[in-house]
């Protein structure tokens, strides 16, 4: 990232335009200013997993990073059932990933989720080396700024994932586990 560096703790302005400049946006860093990189894809944060497209390496292609957004305030909605858990003092993160119940994919097939179990084999590889080449994830929680939900992230560090596990949970408003029909 050229524009700048992310700050553990640190709120940032991610406005709608999605513009680099300037690098700040009432008087907080703009989010795209910070993660700009000429030529390359944006970093965004519109779904709650956002799986940067992948580029080539000497390794082959490799995804650069999953970045991932809880928005606090949706919890415990019809549509938002769950409530993702960012314990930062602990450094504990439990996030239920991203089928909704009007998703009629398998939750391991929505593209969200698929970036988190792709980065999961890497985290759980056998060897140092696999380790060490694993997708890094980036952990951002919507904030509330100025009366409004949207508009600002705050940055809360670096995942590892030390287990995926398969979570039924009541959703939408008929209150189903299953959205879909066979």
């Amino acid at each position: 990232m050229t524009g700048g560096k992310l700050h553990v703790g640190r709120v940032y302005r991610y406005a709608s335009g999605k513009d680099p400049a300037p690098a700040t946006l009432d008087e907080y860093d703009n989010f795209h200013h910070v993660t700009h990189s000429p030529g390359l894809k944006r970093a965004l944060l519109e779904s709650g997993i956002n799986g940067m497209a992948k580029v080539s390496s000497s390794e082959g292609a490799r995804r650069p990073a999953v970045l991932i957004r809880a928005s606090p305030w949706k919890a415990g909605t019809a549509d938002t059932p769950w409530h993702d858990v960012f314990d930062l003092n602990n450094g504990h993160v439990r996030y239920y990933g991203d089928r909704k119940v009007t998703t009629t994919l398998a939750p391991e097939a929505t593209p969200g989720n698929a970036a988190l179990l792709e980065a999961f084999t890497g985290h759980q590889a056998p060897t140092p080396e696999g380790r060490a080449s694993a997708t890094p994830l980036l952990l951002f929680r919507a904030v509330s700024r100025n009366g409004k939900h949207k508009g600002h992230v705050q940055f809360c560090g670096l995942g590892l994932i030390e287990r995926a596990e398969r979570v039924v949970q009541w959703g939408g408003r008929d209150h189903t586990t299953e959205p879909f029909s066979s």
